[in-house]
């Protein structure tokens, strides 16, 4: 059971993915991954998206497959900077900029960003807010 987390409206997840610096401090296994999305002026809020994900041992000694992929945008983080247990960047994609944070533990990880995107002329402010939660060990 490998699945790939990849959600055509997700923005910010391209960003840790190659976090050279420092290996996030996450325990491989099945997750649970929940991603929501607020937007200004939309008359009722997005409801979460949650999925559950198998993360090998591989997956989290680069992190590049834990974090929520979106590469129809053809984004680029810039910046990526780990201090601790935490991880910043900014973001830079077609027609969008933004910045994020992610707080990463053994068991879980909670982060967001802010994205300001240009649409039909009009600029859009959104807000990603993304959570993990280990349940326990993927099935063979």
């Amino acid at each position: 059971m490998k699945a790939r987390y990849r959600s055509p409206w997700v923005l910010a997840g391209l960003v840790l993915v190659n976090v050279a610096q420092a290996a996030p401090d996450l325990r491989p296994g099945l997750w649970e991954i929940t991603m929501q999305l607020e937007m200004a002026g939309m008359p009722m809020a997005m409801p979460p998206i949650t999925q559950q994900v198998c993360f090998t041992a591989q997956d989290m000694e680069s992190g590049a497959n834990i974090i929520p992929q979106d590469n129809t945008n053809h984004c680029r983080p810039e910046g990526i900077s780990m201090n601790g247990s935490t991880a910043t960047w900014s973001l830079q994609c077609d027609n969008m900029t933004g910045q994020g944070t992610m707080t990463y533990t053994g068991d879980s990880y909670r982060g967001s960003s802010d994205i300001t995107t240009n649409m039909a002329g009009e600029t859009q402010q959104i807000k990603q807010i993304f959570s993990g939660q280990r349940l326990g060990d993927c099935e063979k």
